[in-house]
């Protein structure tokens, strides 16, 4: 599991998460530094093959650290899939583009699922 991290100015900090998000990997990741003085997050598993019950547990830590959070997971990835049965698709947005303009939006106007 590799994440890469891009900032522009003005812009959402983009966490491209790349492999498996799993108990091992997750565990390491500590979605408060992540999140740390950014304006607006954009967490990006296009790139994941594999999302479990971790990876849950470390994307809710990251929507509680305060910081506007979308996520994208294209549908038919296993990130959206698990997403789905969990019931946070609220968040879940299909490309980069979509999940920045779901952080434009008012809370009461973000998209369910781009």
């Amino acid at each position: 599991m590799t994440i890469h991290v891009s900032e522009s100015p003005g812009g959402p900090r983009v966490l491209n998460a790349e492999g498996e998000l799993d108990i091992v990997t997750a565990g390491a990741l500590d979605a408060s530094a992540l999140a740390a003085g950014a304006s607006a997050l954009v967490l990006d598993l296009t790139r994941v093959t594999f999302f479990d019950s971790a990876a849950v547990h470390f994307l809710d830590r990251l929507l509680r650290s305060g910081v506007p959070v979308r996520v994208v997971a294209p549908k038919g990835g296993m990130p959206h899939r698990v997403l789905e049965i969990v019931g946070m698709l609220s968040c879940v947005d299909e490309d980069l583009d979509a999940a920045r303009l779901g952080l434009e939006a008012s809370p009461e106007e973000q998209p369910e699922g781009g």
